[in-house]
């Protein structure tokens, strides 16, 4: 059953992923800096690989696709795929989202009863974060 909220299957395609967004980042920090004012010499200064990294991560998490439906659905989903949940949060909800994370063989999973995008977006960092993370930075 094929939903459209699964990552890559392999650490090789993650990592090309990332890799796709780091352009992306500098041109963001560098936009940023131009905003604040900050001349050449400040930015070289403030502006270093770990900045470039932390726009990347957020930038690669905004990108994982993120399944929201009914929980009867996700539970379904979750019926055909060979993968450990991970849900967040205590209180059962009557709708849900979620992200399949192949390549750790997990789905992390919140629910929701109003906020499907905030949750979408705890949901994209809680992956980035337990699955993708470790990856990206060489376990």
């Amino acid at each position: 059953m094929r939903e459209d909220c699964q990552g890559p299957a392999e650490p090789t395609a993650v990592r090309e992923g990332y890799a796709t967004v780091i352009p992306t980042a500098k041109v963001v920090l560098a936009e940023v800096a131009n905003g604040l004012g900050f001349d050449r010499q400040t930015y070289t200064e403030r502006i270093d690989a770990s900045m470039v990294e932390r726009v990347a991560n957020v930038l690669f998490a905004a990108e994982l696709p993120v399944a929201c439906a009914e929980a009867e659905r996700f539970e379904s989903y979750r019926q055909h795929v060979d993968a450990a949940v991970i849900s967040l949060g205590a209180a059962p909800a009557e709708m849900v989202c979620w992200h399949h994370a192949r390549v750790a063989q997990k789905i992390i999973a919140a629910g929701y009863h109003d906020a499907e995008e905030a949750t979408s977006e705890v949901v994209r960092r809680a992956a980035f974060n337990r699955c993708y993370r470790p990856i990206i930075e060489g376990d």
